[in-house]
């Protein structure tokens, strides 16, 4: 009876994708320097809860949520690479790495944030750590997915069988190298927030911000890793949705900082720019979130209305 495996599956979906808005509540505080408790890190976890993509998959016996919970585990320990250049944190994020990459073969591409962060910390490319983080990373795999050797001629045959299919598509159509962007990555959180996240991108690559710029490598190395051939499915982006809520909830509360230090009564009380940013995050989580609920509920369709 494959009932209570199938049932039992579908919870442990579930603990990841509660995991996962931790996570990514944990890389939004990361990126503006504070806890998960800080405005970023409470509206970036208040977006992951309620996008929609992500709800939708949660209860499903799938990898992709489970992908997606160690994919951003991999995000915040190359994060933290930036801070420390421990061998046991290269290690650290060599088992995520691996780890990702045992759960699902494009969960490999987490590890440009490890070289991202690397580059940018001005270390050097034959540096032994960083090497350490590779090699730990390919013995996780191997140790999670034995029969790549054990039998390679199988696994061989399959993956190339994978590869082939994955470019020729199920459908008889190209979906496009921007399908995910205007889709997924679109619909999970609303347009206005995909504005927000895309104006937040572009402004990481301006200014060159360390910390956005290695979860931007992870987030294109990934993009690439689903984009490259014709068979799309809307859950393959589910990776990218906690970098993508991180990455906005932190852009939400810069824009509100800014604005906020340009008003003449927060002058004249001299309130400085982080002193109320759990209750604006946790304010606008809640506006954001109720609103975008009541646009689904109102104008979508009955499966989107239940989802919401």
């Amino acid at each position: 009876d494959a009932v209570p495996l199938r049932d039992l599956a579908r919870w442990l979906s579930i603990a990841y994708a509660l995991g996962t808005v931790v996570l990514a509540g944990v890389l939004g505080g990361r990126l503006a320097a504070g806890p998960v408790t800080s405005a970023p890190g409470l509206l970036a976890a208040a977006l992951m809860a309620v996008n929609i993509v992500h709800v939708r998959q949660s209860p499903l016996a799938a990898v992709d949520t489970p992908m997606a919970f160690w994919f951003t585990a991999a995000a915040v320990a190359s994060l933290r690479l930036l801070r420390t250049d421990t061998r046991r944190d290269y290690a650290l994020a060599g088992v995520l790495v691996g780890v990702t990459a045992a759960i699902k073969y494009p969960g490999a591409a987490c590890c440009l944030g490890v070289v991202a962060a690397h580059a940018l910390s001005r270390r050097r490319f034959l540096d032994v750590r960083l090497w350490l983080s590779g090699a730990v990373a390919l013995a996780t795999f191997i140790a999670l997915s034995p029969y790549v050797l054990l039998d390679f001629a199988t696994f061989s045959d399959h993956f190339l069988f994978q590869m082939d299919h994955a470019e020729a598509g199920r459908f008889g159509h190209e979906a496009g190298r921007l399908f995910h962007l205007g889709n997924g990555l679109l619909y999970g959180l609303g347009p206005v927030a995909w504005v927000v996240w895309l104006s937040t991108c572009c402004w990481a690559v301006i200014s060159r911000h360390p910390g956005h710029l290695v979860v931007l490598a992870s987030t294109l190395g990934m993009y690439a890793a689903i984009s490259w051939g014709d068979l799309v499915f809307l859950r393959y982006v589910m990776p990218l949705l906690p970098l993508q809520a991180a990455v906005t909830g932190d852009g939400v509360c810069r824009v509100l900082a800014a604005l906020r230090d340009r008003l003449p009564v927060a002058r004249a009380k001299g309130c400085p720019a982080r002193s109320r940013e759990p209750a604006d995050g946790a304010a606008v989580a809640g506006v954001y979130t109720g609103g975008w609920v009541f646009i689904q509920t109102r104008y979508a369709d009955a499966g989107a209305r239940l989802v919401s």
